[in-house]
């Protein structure tokens, strides 16, 4: 009996022990499914909304969601830093020739935040442009950063893609106000000065002067010569004077002429010539140019 309930009892055992183990495998399965299900809902790199709080394990994985069909950031193969200086882990991408992405993991949002903001800081004082796109969150939500240099396009779309909040230096283009050009400056007119009025000229002046001008379209004088000559014909000193002055006349010329006139009709030599000419009221210097001209010229 003992036996038969220890067999008995055995097999109920056994029963017993195999139903647990199915009920352990069917448990293992449900939970394996449930933990399957759960990894792909939190894994980062899956294709759904993301709102920037993901962490990511490694940078490897950072690069991979970098490089998701959502965010049409081609990013090039990717280059670890094995020690870097702030960050937990980073990584750097060519994004083209001239651009490249910096990925970086931090221990928790307080190190991403404190981390970025030296970075900035430094590129700020350099001169330079960024653009960073950081998770969101705290504690240890979104620990991770983005650096895409100042390539704002990648870093908007990375920023709608992952879910990131978005920092850069390179604010959206405004349309620059134009200045229009200054109003010409008024000009105002001001008419010159009318000239002095003409001298009013008595009648002795006028009548003077026409017979100046007469007496030289007819024969040669020297200044002198024309004054005693307007004299003669009993114009005032004084008129006579004023319209031998205010002719137009070369008195060189003069003198020239009237060597001439001399030579045409009696023999004199040169200095006698010159000595004629200056007792005719021509000045030494006129005389010599006179007889200058009628011996040399």
């Amino acid at each position: 009996m003992v036996t038969t309930f220890t067999r008995q009892t055995g097999e109920v055992m056994e029963r017993s022990v195999l139903g647990v183990c199915v009920a352990a495998a069917l448990a293992l399965t449900a939970c394996g499914g449930a933990s399957d299900a759960t990894t792909a809902e939190a894994s980062p790199t899956t294709e759904r909304d993301l709102d920037g709080t993901q962490n990511y394990a490694t940078v490897a994985e950072l690069h991979e969601a970098v490089n998701g069909r959502n965010t049409a950031v081609p990013c090039g193969e990717l280059k670890e830093e094995p020690n870097p200086s702030l960050a937990a882990a980073q990584g750097t991408c060519a994004i083209d020739d001239d651009d490249e992405l910096v990925l970086q993991l931090w221990d928790d949002a307080k190190h991403r935040d404190d981390g970025t903001t030296d970075q900035i800081t430094l590129l700020l004082g350099s001169g330079l442009d960024y653009c960073y796109v950081l998770g969101r969150g705290e504690g240890h939500e979104g620990a991770w950063s983005v650096n895409a240099s100042d390539s704002r396009t990648a870093c908007m779309n990375l920023a709608d893609a992952l879910g990131g909040e978005m920092f850069d230096s390179v604010p959206e283009s405004t349309p620059t106000a134009v200045t229009p050009p200054p109003a010409p400056a008024t000009t105002t007119f001001v008419a010159p000065p009318p000239p002095p009025p003409a001298p009013v000229l008595s009648p002795g002046q006028q009548n003077a002067l026409r017979s100046a001008q007469d007496y030289l379209a007819y024969t040669s004088f020297s200044r002198t010569g024309l004054i005693e000559q307007l004299e003669y014909e009993n114009y005032s000193t004084e008129d006579a004077s004023w319209a031998v002055d205010n002719v137009s006349v070369d008195w060189n010329q003069q003198a020239a002429l009237k060597a001439e006139e001399y030579l045409d009709y009696s023999s004199f030599s040169r200095q006698g010539l010159v000595a004629q000419l200056m007792y005719e009221g021509f000045t030494p210097e006129q005389a010599e140019y006179g007889a200058s001209q009628a011996y040399d010229g």
